[in-house]
């Protein structure tokens, strides 16, 4: 059921449903720019290509909204359950949290989102992916413990959710685990 009224966990803004090739999710649309997807969604994103989804990424974003609040934030789906941070960068201005309950992701792509931008080159913007996955892949990703099937199980759903988002051109050619 998708006509819940979910309120975003950084800005408070009201969270818009949007989709793209069949994968919805609920858009900071005017606000932070983070998104909200549902377990259900995230599974789909198996049998989607890499930049399918980058309308989710590149979408109307309030000037100067911050993602660094406290971590203690309530899921937006369940409304009562706390999220539970997976990955955080200042640097990145990224955060992805995920429902321990539902299972469902926040994701606040940060400076990702600035590869829309039409004051950037394409040489600024290449940059600026590589830079982005280095850090998020192979820091934030890799030093995930993943020791246990649910912690593997997140990795592999939070690199399929940037390879949906991010545009094609854009798209990291290393990840930092099989996905298979």
């Amino acid at each position: 059921m998708d006509t819940i009224l979910m309120n975003c966990p950084s800005c408070g803004n009201e969270l818009t449903l949007q989709k793209a090739v069949g994968v919805k999710a609920h858009i900071c649309v005017g606000g932070c720019g983070g998104f909200w997807i549902k377990i259900a969604e995230v599974k789909k994103l198996m049998d989607r290509l890499p930049g399918q989804g980058d309308s989710f990424l590149l979408i109307e974003r309030a000037e100067g909204v911050r993602l660094f609040r406290n971590p203690e934030h309530p899921c937006p789906n369940c409304q009562t359950t706390l999220l539970y941070r997976h990955c955080f960068s200042r640097k990145l201005e990224m955060e992805i949290d995920q429902c321990s309950k539902c299972g469902g992701y926040w994701l606040d792509s940060g400076i990702l989102a600035k590869l829309g931008d039409n004051y950037l080159g394409e040489e600024q913007k290449q940059n600026l992916a590589r830079d982005y996955f280095k850090e998020m892949f192979d820091i934030k990703v890799r030093n995930m413990n993943m020791v246990n099937h649910d912690t593997l199980e997140a990795a592999k759903q939070i690199v399929r959710l940037f390879l949906f988002i991010t545009p094609k051109p854009y798209t990291p050619t290393s990840l930092p685990l099989e996905l298979e």
